[in-house]
């Protein structure tokens, strides 16, 4: 099911958008035959989540360039710009206002349809990579240990332990993975990208330091091994691996 939010200007267009979406793009949309006005936009996109806004560029009640940051500001939807004007002035200006597409009249419905079925593409994309970032992020907990990589903060029995960002990511990276081997040249490429100069002994002075600085005096179930010609791995004791 797609969520394809049509404003009142674009009323017309967005019949048309239901009557080919089954025909062209082989999806079922449950909203476009609800033309949303500019004044209750606000309460309209707080109960659904749209996959795609379709919109007039050229509105009777407010200007393309408020609609853009009003839209923007309440959803990362794709918004589909439909426009009177053919000059490449007014699609760049579209396009600098924010908007994803451009499409001019008068244009195949087809080809609405095509540009739609992009943009739903792309916002699952976006949300997929967004539920990646979010769960890459995801704190790792386990006794007497918290890593943070989104706040960047570490810490050791409920102190907070000093480590640069680089540090903080080869721990968290390790530790996300329990019992699992990375190779070194896999730690520069996750951590320092593929445009890295370095060599691997980066990595060896890096995981130096993160030992040093998590070694209190007190015994904890976790710790960071060498895996010799590999690489290295956390390993977290089995009662403990869930945190």
């Amino acid at each position: 099911v797609v969520h394809t939010v049509v404003t009142q200007a674009a009323q017309h267009t967005g019949e048309y958008l239901l009557e080919t979406s089954q025909q062209v793009m082989g999806i079922r949309d449950e909203h476009p035959r609800v033309p949303v006005e500019f004044a209750t936009l606000h309460e309209y996109l707080g109960k659904i989540a749209p996959q795609v806004i379709v919109s007039e560029m050229e509105l009777a009640d407010i200007e393309g360039l408020r609609l853009c940051r009003t839209i923007k500001s309440l959803t990362c939807a794709p918004l589909i710009f439909l426009s009177e004007k053919s000059d490449t002035f007014n699609t760049v200006l579209a396009l600098e206002m924010g908007a994803d597409d451009c499409i001019t009249k008068p244009f195949d419905v087809r080809e609405l349809a095509a540009r739609v079925k992009v943009g739903i593409r792309h916002m699952r994309f976006y949300m997929a990579n967004e539920l990646k970032t979010e769960e890459a992020n995801k704190p790792v907990v386990l006794p007497g240990l918290l890593i943070d990589a989104a706040k960047f903060t570490v810490e050791l029995d409920g102190k907070t332990v000093n480590m640069p960002p680089k540090e903080l990511n080869v721990l968290h990276l390790l530790a996300q993975q329990p019992n699992t081997v990375f190779t070194r040249d896999q730690l520069l490429e996750r951590i320092w990208g593929y445009d890295f100069f370095g060599n691997s002994r980066t990595v060896d002075v890096h995981v130096k330091r993160i030992r040093e600085k998590l070694n209190n005096g007190n015994v904890h179930p976790w710790k960071i091994e060498t895996v010799w010609g590999a690489g290295y791995k956390f390993t977290v004791s089995e009662e403990n691996r869930k945190g």
